[in-house]
């Protein structure tokens, strides 16, 4: 009892020392006193707080959640992103948007760390706007390794898809297809141009556990679909929306006949 009220005339003097301190025209003086008394850890908590409300117009709640991921102490690295992004086109709202979903991009070196990731895409004809639309609903591609993950699922899609151009084309329809590894031996026997017309309609059916996905294709199969048809695919994306739902699954609702 003795210790806890030991705590809470620190926190006491801590809070004093603030007001009497600082002029109530500091639009951080609430934030800052709030992580005191609340759950700010340190002084990079607090700081990234402040920083995330003034700079980019966070709410006190929102800046205080993102800031868990966050341990700079001065803007100097965090404004080098917001200027990086800037300088490749994004807006004031769009950054918000970004670091909104992955805060921990404030901490990152932006020339090392995400140029060579836009030069990849720029190098596959993605255009500016393309780009912009790309990132801001997968953001975390800033943040994974172009080598160990970018690459080599574009290079699977395209090897897939036997065409840069069109492994382009379904990730901008569904930029999560690169968090996935993809296989063409998923669909065994299914014509190549069966494939390709399936990624341009419905790119998020191949986004699934590679074991599930086999599943699927093995229970297709067995209910008699032939996979040199286009129904045989048609059947693999019911199969796996109805999956998804928990809904039961039969063979007339794909039209087999």
């Amino acid at each position: 009892m003795f210790n806890r009220r030991g705590k809470d005339i620190s926190v006491f003097h801590r809070l004093s020392y603030i007001v009497l301190n600082n002029s109530s025209s500091k639009p951080s003086l609430f934030l800052r006193v709030r992580c005191i008394s609340k759950t700010c850890s340190g002084p990079s908590q607090s700081f990234a707080v402040s920083y995330l409300e003034e700079k980019l117009g966070f709410s006190p709640e929102s800046a205080l959640a993102a800031s868990k991921y966050l341990h700079f102490k001065t803007p100097d690295k965090p404004d080098s992103v917001i200027a990086f992004l800037e300088k490749q086109g994004f807006s004031k709202t769009q950054i918000k948007k970004i670091i909104a979903i992955l805060p921990r991009l404030l901490s990152s070196n932006a020339e090392k760390t995400f140029l060579p990731k836009l030069e990849f895409f720029q190098s596959k004809g993605v255009s500016s706007p393309e780009l912009t639309k790309i990132l801001l609903c997968t953001p975390d591609i800033l943040y994974r390794s172009l080598e160990k993950t970018i690459i080599p699922s574009f290079n699977q899609l395209s090897n897939l898809l036997q065409s840069d151009s069109k492994a382009m084309k379904a990730i901008k329809l569904y930029p999560l297809l690169l968090s996935y590894q993809l296989d063409a031996s998923l669909l065994p026997n299914v014509p190549d141009l069966n494939i390709i017309s399936m990624f341009n309609y419905h790119p998020r059916s191949f986004v699934v556990n590679p074991d599930q996905f086999k599943e699927i294709v093995k229970e297709v199969k067995e209910m008699g679909f032939n996979p040199l048809l286009r129904k045989f695919l048609h059947a693999v994306i019911v199969f796996r929306k109805v999956r998804r739902r928990s809904l039961t699954f039969t063979r007339s609702g794909v039209g087999l006949k």
